[in-house]
């Protein structure tokens, strides 16, 4: 069984939602939120990277993989061809995200706010919607 972009986005999503009206959602599930908004919009990044701007196998596998991953976007996006303004924007909100996420998964001794976490929920909608459309017109 596998997982794509989406299906990490839902899950994002009902995280998101108190089970129960009036019953707020805890820290740990807003942390969720955003490190799973965030690995939503990562995900959909490198599938919609050019085939020529991928990272190779060693470089994704390896310890700055994602920085690598956001390299590969910035890449495309200073580049001419098809898709550029997208992957700018899918740049700029991935960088955004993983600072997101970083708070959420390693300053646990800081607040978390549900502002937080559903600011990197939409943000995460947009970068993905921007991704889809990038890689959309890459391959045309």
């Amino acid at each position: 069984m596998t997982v794509n972009h989406n299906d990490i986005l839902g899950t994002a999503r009902r995280l998101s939602i108190s089970p129960d009206a009036g019953v707020t959602i805890c820290e740990s599930d807003l942390r969720s939120v955003a490190s799973r908004a965030y690995y939503a919009s990562f995900h959909a990044a490198l599938d919609a990277v050019p085939d020529d701007l991928q990272p190779s196998k060693e470089q994704h596998r390896g310890r700055n993989s994602h920085q690598v991953v956001i390299d590969a976007v910035v890449l495309w996006g200073k580049s001419t061809r098809p898709g550029r303004t997208e992957a700018r924007v899918v740049a700029r909100n991935l960088a955004q995200l993983k600072g997101v996420r970083k708070k959420a998964d390693y300053f646990i001794n800081e607040d978390f706010t549900s502002h937080e976490a559903l600011n990197a929920l939409h943000l995460a909608a947009k970068t993905i919607e921007s991704a889809v459309l990038a890689g959309e017109q890459a391959r045309r």
